[in-house]
């Protein structure tokens, strides 16, 4: 793992272990309650900009601090649910990439309509959570890990952006409104569609990036010019 150091509230420092070839962080006890939205994007920056979606996780999980197994723990924040593995001494916390995301509302399921709009697309798309097949003509959620088929919000990092700027005005100059209007149009889930093949088949899918993976990839590049 390699160690970030990034502000917590209040102004404390907090060093945050990532591990980039699985793409996971590791927070100790409360580390994650204390993320600012600054700190919170400078984490997805830092990590989907060296990280492809998804990891692909040991059964067996240790604890860094004790050595104990880590337990898989399914938790929900504002309706969305997410998962983890926690130590059982309390002493912190294993989250992938993309749970981290849907924990944090920064990614969310596709709606009816969208699903209905990407099916005319393609037949089989990758899961952002642990990259099996999922065929759009029979399921909405992946069979093997019950993910749903999930993309970047761009109304989430909207207001994670105007949030930032008024927590950190002092110190930084971000523009919510330009950023906003660059995710609004560059994430939506219909210009993903656009950049499809007509004829996509599932070996095309599982080949190329997952639609978290797309728009995340357009969220980094936001984020290097903030």
């Amino acid at each position: 793992m390699q160690q970030h150091t990034v502000e917590g509230n209040y102004g404390v420092a907090i060093v945050i272990d990532a591990c980039h070839s699985c793409g996971a962080f590791w927070f100790d006890q409360k580390e994650h309650l204390q993320l600012t939205p600054g700190s919170t994007l400078e984490l997805i920056r830092l990590m989907g900009a060296r990280t492809n979606l998804p990891a692909t996780l040991a059964r067996d999980l240790a604890c860094p601090r004790c050595g104990e197994r880590l337990v898989n723990t399914v938790d929900i924040q504002r309706n969305t649910r997410f998962n983890y593995f926690r130590c059982p001494q309390d002493d912190g916390h294993f989250i992938t990439l993309f749970q981290f995301l849907r924990e944090k509302n920064i990614v969310r399921a596709l709606d009816v309509r969208q699903i209905n709009e990407l099916r005319k697309r393609v037949k089989v798309i990758r899961c952002s959570n642990c990259g099996a097949p999922v065929s759009l003509e029979n399921e909405s959620s992946c069979s093997y890990c019950q993910s749903p088929v999930s993309m970047i919000d761009p109304v989430s990092i909207q207001a994670t952006l105007a949030e930032l700027q008024q927590r950190e005005e002092a110190r930084r100059k971000v523009s919510p409104t330009l950023a906003a209007d660059l995710v609004m149009d560059k994430l939506k889930v219909e210009h993903f569609y656009k950049q499809l093949p007509p004829d996509s088949g599932p070996s095309d899918l599982r080949a190329g990036p997952s639609l978290i993976e797309a728009g995340l990839g357009v969220l980094v590049d936001i984020l290097r010019h903030l």
